[in-house]
């Protein structure tokens, strides 16, 4: 009998020893994934119901990554339990020189945190968003007109311009409900094409639009850049005049490198020469007298070039929408 005692003492000790084992390699590796191990203790709320105001969680060493404005950590006991959640108000964490620290926002805008018990040494910091962004993009204003996106802040939705470690006042992404055009520099996606307005210059989505050159241009009309970096009305009368890169006027304009010229897309001009039809070819036009225009008659005199700037997509002369992709291949006429 009392060996048998003695043997189950011992296999009661090793399995406490098996045990702690595990806690000590549970504890290690949560340490070990953390975001930071707190080296202070955090109190709970006193009695005057004051909130979670350290201000600074100091850490025992560097905190690991970035945290972003508006994502969520957790603070727990050592051993993982005792979860509090707290949104990250403060900002981008780390900041500068501050490596070691995981700052609490505490103010009438930002979320107070209320412990219900004492965080001991060692506590852990475990990001929910470790080194992700969480700043969520909606539709803009209630107008429809085109107004700068919103953005996730503090549990609400914002148009105000976003904080400056996180890119400044600039926005560079719309979207007009109306439409449904979304207007995003950089946006990585289908470019979907769109029908033209019907006043001249319009442009559907999807256009290419460059942003060079000099000189003054009329909205709707075709030009050419020609050595001088300059934009000159295009014409088929000449190779100089026809052959170069072709774009037409998204508006009038004497800074055509600040207000963009229209390389490629559909667009409204103001005139479409011949009996147009829909899906008609249409050639650069005009003559030395009037240029800049496009026509459904290939030019036939002696020297002319004929070269293809896009089809029709309308049967009006005036106020005529094209599809403007001017061609790489021309011909000159005998």
């Amino acid at each position: 009998m009392a060996k048998s005692i003695e043997k189950l003492t011992s296999d009661v000790s090793a399995i406490n020893s098996a045990v702690k084992g595990i806690d000590i390699r549970t504890n290690e590796f949560l340490a070990e994934q953390a975001y930071g191990v707190v080296s202070q203790e955090i109190p709970n709320v006193d009695g005057s119901g004051n909130p979670l105001a350290l201000g600074v969680i100091q850490l025992e060493e560097d905190m690991k990554g970035k945290i972003l404005r508006y994502s969520k950590v957790v603070l727990t006991f050592p051993d993982g339990s005792n979860p509090l959640v707290i949104p990250n108000d403060f900002g981008v964490q780390p900041g500068i020189g501050a490596e070691d620290e995981f700052i609490v926002y505490v103010s009438p805008v930002g979320t107070q945190v209320y412990p219900e018990t004492t965080y001991p040494v060692g506590s852990l910091i475990l990001g929910l968003d470790y080194e992700a962004n969480t700043v969520l993009a909606a539709a803009g204003n209630e107008d429809a007109t085109g107004s700068d996106v919103q953005y996730y802040i503090a549990g609400s939705l914002t148009g105000a311009s976003m904080p400056t470690n996180e890119g400044g006042s600039s926005y560079d992404f719309k979207f007009n409900r109306t439409s449904g055009v979304v207007h995003a520099e950089g946006f990585a996606g289908k470019n979907i094409i769109g029908d033209s307005g019907s006043s001249v210059a319009d442009i559907g989505i999807g256009a290419d639009i460059i942003y060079t050159g000099n000189g003054s241009v009329i909205a709707g009309y075709i030009y050419y850049l020609n050595s001088s970096n300059n934009w000159t009305v295009a014409q088929p009368t000449t190779t100089s005049s026809s052959l170069g890169l072709l774009a037409i006027a998204i508006t009038t304009s004497s800074s055509p490198s600040t207000d963009g010229m229209l390389l490629r897309g559909t667009v409204t001009i103001p005139f479409l020469s011949g009996s147009p039809q829909i899906g008609n070819v249409a050639y650069l036009g005009g003559s030395a007298y009037f240029g800049g225009i496009a026509d459904v008659v290939a030019p036939s005199s002696s020297g002319n070039v004929v070269r293809v700037v896009g089809y029709s997509l309308t049967t009006s002369g005036t106020s005529s929408k094209i599809w403007f992709n001017p061609s790489d291949d021309w011909v000159v006429v005998a």
